[in-house]
């Protein structure tokens, strides 16, 4: 299960450096979750994701962190649900509307947020 958490710790670092170099990419991705209904399956994953990070806890070397980030990470999953979808459409959207440098920014934050994962996995 560890093995999981480091991937996605890995996908988050690799996907923030992409993202970080060409946030017309990260754009046009998050304009495909926004078509139709396909954000219900990103929250589908990170429902899935919380729950894997949770179960493989016990066996990382900080259990805490990741049983932290595990929950934020189902919670923001479930809100997907209880928000609805065009509150999310409209929170996306917003984010979206920001200046590249604020996007960079969020990139940063996901390097560093996977370098996290993979440094506690």
């Amino acid at each position: 299960m560890v093995i999981f958490v480091r991937l996605i710790g890995l996908l988050s670092v690799i996907a923030g450096i992409i993202f970080i170099i060409d946030t017309d990419r990260m754009k046009k991705v998050a304009a495909f979750f926004l078509e139709g209904n396909r954000f219900y399956f990103a929250g589908v994953i990170r429902i899935l994701v919380g729950i894997l990070f949770l179960m493989a806890a016990s066996q990382c070397k900080f259990p805490w962190v990741i049983i932290i980030l595990g929950a934020v990470i189902l919670i923001a999953g479930i809100s997907i649900f209880s928000m609805g979808i065009e509150k999310v459409k409209d929170i996306v959207t917003w984010i979206y509307t920001k200046p590249n440098l604020f996007l960079r920014v969020l990139c940063l934050l996901s390097i560093i947020l996977g370098g996290i994962i993979l440094y506690c996995a």
